[in-house]
């Protein structure tokens, strides 16, 4: 089981790099490059932000698992993909409270949660 894990990441890794290197050439390697980058560190993402909720739980600062998850997010893939978000006026935040973020969509909120210093801070969504 763990050889075929093994060859998985071996081979997810060369096929990266062989689109990236020829993303020099094309812009089509590229993005299916950038995609395969992303597809990786949004589950290593995932991952260390379920442990850090279970970690976070049993410590009892479970009001901090959403901004961990997200500050993680916001170091490993936003420079992965080139992707900058900039919050203004984040001063402001620290010292009013409670603080409303709007976004069209969830996968929005996350970067911005990393990226600003509103520890406490807790995503509510709505289905429709």
């Amino acid at each position: 089981m763990l050889y075929y894990l093994q060859l998985f990441f071996v081979g997810y890794f060369a096929i990266t790099m062989i689109l990236a290197l020829l993303g020099n050439l094309s812009k089509t390697s590229r993005f299916f490059a950038r995609i395969l980058v992303c597809y990786m560190l949004l589950l290593v993402c995932a991952s260390y932000g379920v442990l850090a909720s279970v970690v976070l739980r049993l410590t009892g600062m479970v009001s901090i698992a959403q901004w961990t998850t997200g500050r993680a997010f916001r170091y490993l893939l936003c420079p992965a993909i080139g992707l900058k978000f900039v919050v203004e006026n984040e001063e402001t935040l620290n010292k009013v409270r409670p603080a409303v973020f709007l976004s069209n969509h969830q996968s929005y909120v996350l970067p911005v949660l990393g990226d600003t210093s509103c520890i406490g801070m807790v995503v509510a969504l709505e289905s429709t």
